[in-house]
């Protein structure tokens, strides 16, 4: 067993993995309306957004890989006292705010690597937020620009497929596609959120996270021991959101 690559997965890893798909199963949980839906929010009614990062603190840049709101009531993450990383939100007025964030290093590191990890943290911001920086020693390298307030998408629904492949040992490979129509899209930068319920809505699996195409493979395995499954699509520019979902749809026409 061990924490490094190219060998077995060890109990350490297997264990943070899995709290990682716990965490994201349980975002945005609960039915809603499709309508515009406000993210959990702080205080001063300020949304909760998720933000995770790629860091090389040797080359000094950065890329941001997911920036997502979060519903309910969720715990902004600490603040770093001494980093030399931080997030800068800009408003649409031009105001700025900085938040220090921890910096998650890269365990299996090499002496002579660069050293890298991860930005992972909750913050509030205004939903008026123009955009999110991360800053190295006060330089900002990365930024993510929200695109404009999604609308909810139209035409979702389950298909299957009218031609059906096989694998290489001969066995037809039947995945039913979820689709959906966004029409906002033309105005900015959408992604989407893809959860599954088997309870008429009571609770959601996530499927996928920060999905960029209106299309998703479904496979019927997954749910074999129900006899009817949902879907629903959460659309984001990253500070708002909007949902749609379809009936229930019985697991055998899947």
């Amino acid at each position: 067993m061990t924490y490094c690559p190219t060998e077995w997965v060890s109990s350490y890893t297997y264990q943070g993995i899995r709290d990682r798909l716990v965490a994201e199963a349980a975002l945005f949980p609960g039915a809603a309306p499709a309508e515009r839906v406000a993210a959990g929010a702080g205080p001063a009614g300020d949304p909760a957004v998720h933000v995770a990062a790629v860091v090389n603190l040797t080359a000094q840049t950065a890329t941001i890989e997911h920036v997502n709101p979060l519903p309910g009531d969720p715990v902004p993450t600490s603040s770093a006292a001494d980093t030399r990383l931080r997030l800068r939100v800009t408003t649409a007025n031009g105001a700025t705010e900085e938040h220090p964030v921890e910096f998650k290093p890269n365990l299996c590191r090499l002496p002579d690597e660069d050293e890298t990890g991860l930005i992972d943290a909750v913050i509030h911001m205004d939903d008026s937020t123009t955009a999110v920086e991360v800053l190295i020693d006060a330089n900002p390298v990365a930024t993510f620009r929200p695109g404009a307030v999604p609308g909810t998408v139209e035409n979702l629904q389950v298909t299957r497929p009218t031609a059906e492949p096989e694998d290489e040992a001969g066995i037809t490979i039947v995945h039913s596609v979820l689709s959906w129509d966004d029409m906002s899209a033309k105005d900015g930068h959408h992604t989407y959120v893809v959860q599954a319920s088997t309870d008429h809505g009571d609770t959601w699996r996530t499927l996928a996270v920060s999905a960029t195409e209106t299309t998703l493979p479904v496979d019927p395995t997954t749910f074999a021991s129900a006899e009817q499954v949902r879907f629903r699509v959460l659309t984001t520019n990253g500070i708002s959101y909007t949902e749609a979902s379809t009936d229930d749809v019985a697991v055998t026409e899947l």
